[in-house]
């Protein structure tokens, strides 16, 4: 009967323990690569607006 791995104390210990499958390993760091790249563009985005002075349409005053 194979070992049931409970996440009670010590578990960083047991996930260490853990054999992960190489379909695992690489679903894991694809989807760590996707949010990565996720986050870059979400940052370069804002960082865009902000240096062109997106926002200044709103303070502006119509007559």
């Amino acid at each position: 009967m194979p070992r049931v791995i409970t996440f009670d104390k010590g578990s960083k210990r047991k996930l260490r323990n853990i054999r992960w499958s190489i379909p695992e390993k690489l679903s894991a760091a694809a989807l760590f690569l996707l949010l990565a790249g996720f986050c870059i563009v979400v940052a370069l985005w804002s960082a865009s607006h902000w240096l062109t002075g997106a926002d200044e349409h709103w303070l502006q005053i119509k007559r």
